[in-house]
């Protein structure tokens, strides 16, 4: 487990969180391989579903879920990918007082 969290982990090289007004962004980039659009959308459509995505992973349906426990409407996540060029996760957090 420790192997694997030092190979994501190695692959991000870009996290930043912005402060605006009542917002706040969290931005995680990486530098992987990225994903197809058809693989995307499936990643995007598993996370909202509850249902297992490509791989079978689960990582991003429970911080997306979490999320949502936490901050109820205020919060969203959205997911850009470009195969060959890495991902990038954008959270949006309104008014960051959890319940």
């Amino acid at each position: 487990m420790r192997q694997f969290i030092q190979s994501v982990l190695s692959r991000i090289n870009d996290i930043k969180i912005r402060n605006k007004l009542l917002i706040v962004y969290v931005i995680v980039r990486d530098n992987g391989i990225g994903m197809t659009p058809e693989t995307l959308q499936m990643v995007r459509t598993s996370m909202k579903s509850g249902e297992p995505g490509p791989g079978k992973s689960v990582a991003l349906q429970n911080v997306y879920r979490r999320l949502h426990y936490y901050y109820e409407a205020g919060v969203g996540l959205r997911i850009f990918s470009e195969q060959g060029k890495g991902t990038t996760i954008v959270i949006k957090i309104i008014s960051a007082t959890p319940k």
